[in-house]
């Protein structure tokens, strides 16, 4: 009933072994031995919602999965775990910034088992830096593999998301201006890193 509670008539010396049943529910105990009956009886379970894992990777740490309960995020191994209700509908979303998920999310629709391997591909987020130092040659300092300009002076390098760092273009005999690019927390690319090269000069007197 609403309440919980069962009632049944039994024959005298009726005996059977008996147990209830309710899709995602799991009973304590789950079944009972009963008879040979003789005088009426209280017999009570006890019921528990049953829970399901849903366990994966997604290949780094720090993944907020949203759509899960409580949010979890993954762990140092890049692998998260939570548990659901059964029948539990919904959709998870890794999340973290400077990155992209494969997929970028997945539904699940009235489960009724074990969700393993749940994986997802993180891709980290890079930007582009280029400009030019007005010939070719000049070493800029700074930037990931200090890339050279080409014979049109043009250089071009790829950073990390949040990439943070000072770029100094660099050649024996030239001077720079600006002397050098201060660069902080690219969340985009920079394509305008331009500088223009002067001789450097030197006076013999005597």
């Amino acid at each position: 009933g609403a309440d919980g509670s069962y009632s049944a008539t039994v024959s005298y010396g009726w005996a059977e072994t008996f147990a209830p049943v309710k899709e995602g529910y799991e009973f304590t105990p789950s079944n009972k031995g009963f008879g040979p009956a003789k005088s009426n009886q209280v017999q009570n379970f006890s019921a528990a919602a049953i829970q399901l894992l849903i366990t994966g990777s997604v290949g780094v740490p720090g993944v907020k999965m949203k759509g899960l309960p409580g949010d979890p995020v993954t762990g140092a191994n890049g692998v998260y775990s939570a548990k659901v209700d059964y029948n539990w509908t919904g959709n998870i979303t890794p999340e973290k910034e400077g990155y992209e998920f494969e997929p970028v999310e997945v539904p699940y629709a009235n489960i009724t088992a074990d969700q393993t391997n749940q994986n997802f591909n993180a891709n980290k987020l890079t930007y582009i830096v280029s400009g030019t130092a007005s010939m070719a040659g000049v070493e800029m300092k700074g930037l990931p593999g200090n890339p050279y300009t080409d014979q049109n002076g043009f250089f071009s390098a790829q950073v990390d998301y949040g990439f943070t760092g000072t770029v100094t273009p660099t050649k024996e005999g030239y001077e720079f201006d600006p002397a050098s690019f201060i660069l902080a927390n690219i969340t985009g690319d920079r394509t305008n890193l331009n500088c223009t090269a002067e001789m450097i000069k030197l006076t013999i007197s005597g």
